[in-house]
C-alpha cells in the first residue's frame, strides 16, 4: 500500500494535477471500465443506488480505432453498445475533434445526455494519439467526463522530449497507463488514476462494517479496499517501483525516448524499402507502432492497396508467411486486419534494444524472403529460391 500510494503521488507530478487518487488494475479494460463508471456516475448519480431510470439515455464517446474494452464497459455497466458512439477518425487514425462535436450534438439532439469521453493514447494497432487538449475543448460546454486511455501510449509521460503527445492530460478526469507496454514492465503492470478527489469511495464504497468500520483506531488512508472495485490484489506496483528505482526519472525517460527511435528509424528503413514494402500510414505518430504491408515486385506497379489483384495476395502471403517464421524459429511478427484492408504487419519499437538500420535490414530480408515463398507457393506448388540465398523459413 505504501508503494502504491508513493507511486500514485509521482504520477501526480508527472500528470501536474492537484490531486490524485487510483490504484493498480489488472490490465487497461479494467482502467477503463472504472474511468466510464466514474463518468457514469458524475452523470447520473442515481444510478449506483437506483439503477436505470425510464428516459436515462447515456451516451460514451471514443474514437472508432479506439479499444474495444470501451464498447464492452458500456455493456456491463447498463448504458448498453447503442450507447457506446464511435467518432470518426483523420488520416492518422485519430479522433477528429470536430467530427466528436457534432457527435455531441448530435447525442443532445436525440436525449441522450453525454456521459464520458474515451481519448485514446496509443491505438492497439496503428499507436494513433488523439489530441487530448483538442477534445477537451470540445467537451467543456457538456461537463462530460474525460477518460485518457493511455494504457498503450501513455508512458511518454515520463519523457520530457515526448511528453507533448500527452498535452491537455493535466485538465482530463480520469488515465489509464500499462507500463507493461512502453516501459517494458513485465505483465501484467496496469494503473488508474482520477484527479477528482473522493470520486473512487463515492462510486465504490458499500462500508462493509467487518471490514471497514468506521471507529478503528488507526489512519484509516491506508485501508484502501472500500475505494476500489476488488478485493484480493496483486502487488503489481511493486515491479514498477523497483524498476523506477533502478533506472531512476532520466532512465525512465531514456527508455521511452529509445522507444519512439526505433519506431521513427524502422518505419525510415521501410519506406526505402519501396519496391518490397510500403507503409499503411504515411506518418507515424510517437506511440511506437509501424503498419506496413509487402508487396511483390511484380505487382509493385499498382499504387492502390485495395485493387483487387494486390488486396488478394497481400491478404494471402502475410499469414501464411507468419507461420513459416515462426516455425523456423527467427521471429514472431503481429499480424492483424482492420477497416477492409489487407493482412498488414505490426513492428513495436521498445526502449530494452537499440537496433541500428543493418539489423532493421536483415530484419526485413528475412520478412521479404518469407512473403515472397508464400507468393510463389501461391502461384506454383514448387517455389524456386533465389540463387545463392538461403531462406531462414524453410
Amino acid at each position: 500500500t505504501l508503494v502504491e500510494h508513493q507511486l500514485i503521488e509521482q504520477y501526480r507530478k508527472l500528470l501536474t494535477w492537484d490531486h490524485a487518487e487510483g490504484f493498480f488494475a489488472p490490465g487497461g479494460s479494467t482502467s477503463n471500465l472504472c474511468g466510464i463508471a466514474l463518468g457514469r456516475d458524475r452523470a447520473f448519480p442515481h444510478v449506483q443506488r437506483e439503477g436505470w431510470q425510464a428516459g436515462d439515455k447515456p451516451a460514451v464517446f471514443v474514437s472508432k480505432d479506439g479499444h474495444y474494452s470501451t464498447k464492452k464497459s458500456c455493456g456491463l455497466l447498463g448504458i448498453g453498445y447503442s450507447g457506446c458512439i464511435g467518432v470518426e477518425t483523420d488520416a492518422r487514425n485519430r479522433m477528429c475533434p470536430e467530427k466528436l462535436r457534432s457527435a455531441l450534438a448530435k447525442a443532445v439532439d436525440e436525449g441522450r445526455k453525454p456521459t464520458c469521453v474515451v481519448v485514446t493514447s496509443g491505438s492497439t494497432l496503428t499507436g494513433a494519439a488523439d489530441r487530448v487538449d483538442e477534445i477537451i475543448e470540445v467537451c467543456k460546454p457538456y461537463g462530460v467526463w474525460v477518460h485518457v486511455d493511455g494504457a498503450f501510449g501513455g508512458g511518454v509521460i515520463h519523457s520530457p522530449k515526448h511528453r507533448w503527445n500527452l498535452n491537455g492530460v493535466e485538465n482530463a478526469d480520469s488515465f489509464a497507463m500499462n507500463p507493461h507496454k512502453m516501459l517494458g514492465s513485465t505483465q501484467q503492470c496496469a494503473i488508474f488514476l482520477t484527479s477528482q478527489k473522493g470520486s473512487m469511495r463515492k462510486q465504490f464504497a458499500t462500508n462493509a462494517a467487518y471490514l471497514f468500520n468506521e471507529d478503528k483506531q488507526y489512519d484509516q488512508s491506508y485501508d484502501v479496499g472500500d475505494s476500489i472495485f476488488q478485493c484480493g490484489r496483486r502487488v503489481d506496483c511493486l515491479k514498477l517501483w523497483l524498476m523506477w528505482r533502478q533506472r531512476g526519472d532520466v532512465g525512465m525517460a531514456a527508455y521511452i525516448d529509445r522507444a519512439v527511435k526505433a519506431n521513427v528509424d524502422f518505419a525510415a528503413v521501410v519506406r526505402e524499402r519501396k519496391g518490397q514494402f510500403r507503409l499503411m500510414l504515411a506518418e507515424t505518430d510517437v506511440v511506437p507502432a509501424t503498419c506496413f504491408w509487402w508487396v511483390p515486385e511484380e505487382l509493385s506497379h499498382i499504387d492502390d492497396i485495395l485493387d483487387p489483384e494486390l488486396f488478394d495476395v497481400v491478404d494471402y502471403v502475410v499469414p501464411r508467411a507468419k507461420k513459416a517464421m515462426m516455425k523456423s524459429g527467427y521471429a514472431v511478427l503481429t499480424m492483424s486486419r482492420m477497416q477492409g484492408i489487407p493482412n498488414f504487419w505490426r513492428f513495436i519499437g521498445n526502449g530494452g534494444t537499440d537496433w541500428t538500420t543493418k539489423q532493421f535490414n536483415e530484419f526485413l530480408d528475412q520478412v521479404h524472403w518469407a512473403c515472397r515463398q508464400a507468393y510463389e507457393k501461391r502461384a506454383t506448388s514448387t517455389p524456386m529460391s533465389p540463387a545463392g540465398q538461403t531462406p531462414c523459413c524453410a
